[in-house]
């Protein structure tokens, strides 16, 4: 009996520890966040899960005006263009104006400095079309917190 539990405390601990690493936020993007503000019926929600010294990606985006070209995440502040930091995978539908992102396949190893502009808001979702080349949809992800 002793050992199972020590076992299950084991087990609770680990668990217990492993929830505290992980933190998630929700991201939509629109046509209005970008820097010039995009006339679209685009939307998208996205759920973006910082796992230890991994950010995972996933979430929906559809009703595109353009027909897809990318989906990036960005450095830079919420009004400005910034850097791009990674290309996301995207599971696209038949007409290229809606697509799918899992976390699967969506999966970045984060930097000390990328870890410091996502605690700061710094990061932002961008998804580019043929209509709109910097960016029909956009999202700013809030502060995470790293720990």
């Amino acid at each position: 009996m002793e050992k199972f539990t020590a076992l299950l405390f084991s087990i609770l601990l680990t668990t217990s520890l492993n929830l505290n690493a992980q933190s998630t936020v929700q991201v939509n993007t629109t046509g209005e966040e970008q820097v010039h503000s995009v006339s679209t019926p685009g939307y998208g929600h996205f759920e973006i899960t910082l796992d230890g010294d991994y950010l995972l990606v996933e979430g929906q985006f559809s009703d595109l005006r353009g027909t897809y070209s990318s989906a990036q995440i960005f450095h830079g502040s919420s009004g400005e263009d910034g850097n791009q930091l990674f290309q996301l995978t995207v599971d696209l539908d038949e007409d290229y104006l809606a697509g799918e992102v899992h976390a699967d396949e969506n999966r970045f190893e984060l930097s000390e400095g990328i870890k410091e502009a996502l605690s700061s808001g710094m990061l932002y979702i961008n998804i580019s079309t043929s209509r709109y080349e910097r960016g029909e949809l956009r999202g700013q992800i809030p502060a995470m917190d790293l720990e």
